[in-house]
């Protein structure tokens, strides 16, 4: 295979400046995907006094062991619904692929984290593209 060598100059100003900012842009991008990924440990754990877990957990149980699940539409409804306290991360629902008993399989769950379970407009959405 042809290689096609780089005109990028790595040594430039304006280089520096835009991977500067990339690298800022990514991390306010890893912050809020933890923010959506690790609900407050107060609500898990009146989640686990009534037996219940939380979505991502449930899915994890299900998936094979050693399976990297690929998550669909983690930042769905972000900054969508700012008049609910808390937002609705997720839109209040978790898409994953993952592997079960060796096949790949879409599995979706509804988090009772985020309003306990209730759905809004962009959850019925998300639900029909899964």
């Amino acid at each position: 295979m042809k290689l096609f060598p780089s005109q990028l100059d790595t040594k430039s100003e304006e280089y520096k400046k835009r991977r500067s900012n990339f690298l800022r842009l990514l991390s306010e991008l890893n912050l809020r995907e933890k923010e959506i990924r690790e609900p407050s440990a107060e609500a898990v754990k009146k989640l686990a006094k009534r037996g219940k877990y939380p979505a991502r957990e449930k899915i994890r149980r299900i998936l094979d062991p050693g399976s990297e699940p690929l998550e669909i539409g983690l930042f769905a409804a972000w900054n969508m619904y700012q008049d609910i306290p808390g937002g609705y991360p997720s839109a209040g629902t978790i898409v994953q692929i993952g592997r079960v008993s060796g096949k790949l399989a879409v599995i979706v769950a509804n988090d009772p984290l985020v309003k306990s379970g209730a759905w809004v407009e962009i959850t019925c959405k998300k639900n029909l593209r899964a």
